[in-house]
């Protein structure tokens, strides 16, 4: 699953906000599933900027799912600035503004994995 960002922003737009409102029911039904955030960020601006804001996309989305009743144990969040670009997408798009949520655990088949939310 991906879900995607405006540039320079960490604030979930609402049909991200929606999707991960969904991932969390789905999460609440499968508590042996545990995810990893993985936030990414494009290429425009410094690097230091953009981990940050990799990360703190991370953040929100986690953050949603904790609101959501998601214990946080189940939840990691990670930042990889502009350091792990999408391959064939340009690398100052919005495809590359993105946080990937990857499913741990022995149920961890959320629909579509590959789904993009790209506001």
């Amino acid at each position: 699953m991906v879900l995607g960002f405006e540039r320079d922003s960490s604030e979930p737009a609402p049909p991200v906000v929606g999707e991960t409102r969904s991932l969390a029911s789905w999460l609440k039904e499968h508590p042996e599933v545990s995810i990893v955030l993985d936030g990414h960020a494009d290429a425009v601006g410094s690097s230091d900027r953009n981990l940050a804001l990799s990360h703190e996309r991370a953040q929100r989305i986690a953050a949603t799912l904790r609101r959501a009743g998601v214990a946080a144990s189940r939840l990691t969040a990670r930042g990889f600035g502009a350091y792990q670009p999408l391959e064939g997408a340009a690398g100052d798009g919005p495809a590359q503004r993105r946080v990937e949520v990857h499913f741990r655990g022995a149920a961890a088949c959320y629909r579509d994995t590959r789904q993009v939310v790209i506001p």
